[in-house]
Parts: structure tokens; C-alpha cells; sequence
């Protein structure tokens, strides 16, 4: 158990009396305390903080950051990576006097929350009497020559997001505008440690084979919405009782938005072993009554599979690709 510097001098002073007696004197401004209880104490103190800095970094639970990534990698996951937001915008000139060059790398940007978001022009672009004209009545540059081109944000992450009309200032002087006239949503943040963490967790559950464990397994795929674990002797399963089989339901995500609660609607066999089956998926309505979602079955997207520990291997698991 680490000590506060308040108990490791209580700690020595206590060891100091039961060797020495009490006739030693240690309360503060005594040379004992100044010259050597209390150095001891702040070293031992540092001590314990690097310690606990060590341990919480090998702590899958409190690691961040680096230390994180780290614990991440002995498991051979990396933490995902950003994007930088990018969309086009246009540059304004009434009275174009020959070529306006707006060279590549050229600052534009917007104000979120009275935060500067700033992008940059990925290419060069040329405004002219030869360059179309806005022709939009309601627009403030209607009748104005214009040139679009593509910028990117200079931050990675959800903070180049910007909506239309929020870029309207460059450090271009030969202009009379820039405006976006599209919103920018392409981009996403970096993995936050609470993500990573989870994607840590899933690998060791995935290791784990009970229901939890193979839960967790297929949850790995990104095509995978929800997820149901049927063992061997669950009267729902749909294999005979043999031990090392199991069945593992999946609804893939092009469907999960209609599938709040599915149940089983019983086997068809399509192939000679009766390996594969179709699902019913249904959907469950405010009065408890169940919509069956058909085209599940028509596109043949019930994505059943079963694995077996013995064989390892996969049977239908192409269907999670759906």
C-alpha cells in the first residue's frame, strides 16, 4: 500500500522510537527531524509516486494515452486514427482584373464557438473574366466570377465539421469572398482512450469461451449490430446437444435500425447438412405486435454461423461481410 508523506514520517519516527526510545527527540526544527526525517520522507514519497505512476501505467483500467497504446499494441491493436474534414469552397471576384491566382496552401476558415477553424486549398485555382458567374439571386456574390476548389483542415478531427456558409474569410486581398456551400462532415476524431480500452477488452474477452467471450468476438466485426449466443444445451439452439458446438446469431448493421428485439421463427434446411438457417428478424411495434423485416430473407442477410472450437473454423461467417 503506497504512504502519504504525512504517514511515511509518522512511519519513521515510530520506527526511530522503538529502537532508540522516546527520549529521542523528533518534533519539527530538531536536527534529527530537519536534517534527516524529513529528506528521508520527501525521497521515499517521490519513490512512491513514480510507482504508482508505473503501475497505473501498465493498468489496463488507468493507463491513457502513450501508456495506453502500449498495452494496445502486445495485443496487436492500434489506436484508430483521425481524419481531417474537407469539402470545397468557392473564391469571389465582381471585377476580376486578369488572373487572380490563389495558390495552393492558401488559409481560409470559419469560427465555431468563437474557436478559428482553419483550412488550406489543396491545389491553385485562377479567377478571370473567363470563370463562371454566380447566377444564385439570393446569394450576396450573385453576379460575381468564382472558382471552387477543395481545402482540408489543418486539425484532424470532428472540429473541421463545419456547416454551410461557415468559411467566409481567407487571407486573400484580391477577393471578394469565399463561402462553402456545403457542409463538411467527412471527418472523425482519433480513438479516445475509452474506445481503445474497450477494443483491448474485447480481445481478451474474445479469448474467453463462454457466451460472454463469443459475444464479444463477433461484436470485433464492424458489420455486426447486435449479437445472440445459443449454447449447446439452450433449448433455442439449433444443433443437437454436442459439446464444443455453438450458435452465434448476428444482425448485421444495414439492418439493426429495424431490429430493436429479434426472436428465432424456426429452421429451413438449404443444404443438404443442416448447417445454415434462416432467421426471422422482426421488428417489435409500440403495441408488442412483430413486423417481420422480409428482405432480411429475400437478401439471404440472416448472417447465422455456427463455430465449432474443435473444427476452428468458420461456416457462413462471409455472411458478417453483409
Amino acid at each position: 500500500m503506497l504512504k502519504s508523506l504525512t504517514e511515511i514520517i509518522e512511519s519513521i519516527i515510530n520506527k526511530i522510537t522503538e529502537l532508540f526510545g522516546d527520549e529521542i527527540d523528533t518534533r519539527v526544527g530538531t536536527v534529527i527531524r530537519d536534517l534527516f526525517i524529513t529528506p528521508i520522507s520527501y525521497a521515499i514519497s517521490d519513490l512512491y509516486s513514480a510507482l504508482n505512476q508505473a503501475i497505473e501505467s501498465q493498468n489496463l483500467i488507468t493507463a491513457t494515452g502513450s501508456d495506453l497504446e502500449r498495452i494496445a499494441a502486445t495485443y496487436g491493436i492500434t489506436r484508430g486514427q483521425g481524419t481531417y474534414a474537407t469539402g470545397l469552397v468557392r473564391f469571389y471576384s465582381f471585377n476580376p482584373v486578369g488572373n487572380i491566382i490563389i495558390p495552393s496552401n492558401t488559409e481560409v476558415y470559419a469560427f465555431k464557438n468563437e474557436q478559428r477553424i482553419d483550412f488550406v486549398t489543396v491545389y491553385t485555382i485562377i479567377i478571370n473574366t473567363q470563370s463562371p458567374i454566380e447566377n444564385n439571386i439570393n446569394s450576396p456574390f450573385y453576379g460575381a466570377y468564382y472558382a471552387e476548389v477543395l481545402v482540408q483542415c489543418k486539425n484532424i478531427g470532428t472540429i473541421g465539421n463545419v456547416s454551410i456558409g461557415d468559411i467566409r474569410y481567407s487571407n486573400i486581398n484580391n477577393v471578394d469572398g469565399v463561402y462553402n456551400l456545403e457542409s463538411f462532415n467527412n471527418a472523425i476524431d482519433g480513438q479516445s482512450d475509452d474506445s481503445l480500452r474497450q477494443s483491448i477488452l474485447n480481445i481478451i474477452y474474445s479469448k474467453n469461451l463462454t457466451e460472454g467471450g463469443y459475444k464479444q468476438f463477433a461484436l470485433q466485426n464492424s458489420s455486426v449490430f447486435d449479437v445472440r449466443v445459443i449454447p449447446p444445451d439452450n433449448e433455442n439452439s439449433f444443433m443437437p446437444y454436442i459439446i464444443g458446438n455453438i450458435d452465434i446469431i448476428c444482425i448485421p448493421k444495414s439492418i439493426g435500425i429495424y431490429s430493436e428485439e429479434f426472436i428465432y421463427s424456426g429452421q429451413i434446411r438449404l443444404t443438404k447438412k443442416p448447417l445454415k438457417r434462416v432467421i426471422g428478424i422482426y421488428k417489435i411495434n409500440p403495441d408488442n405486435s412483430k413486423t417481420p423485416v422480409n428482405y432480411v430473407v429475400n437478401y439471404d442477410v440472416s448472417s447465422v454461423y455456427r463455430y465449432s472450437i474443435y473444427e476452428n473454423t468458420y461456416i457462413y461467417s462471409n455472411e458478417l461481410n453483409h
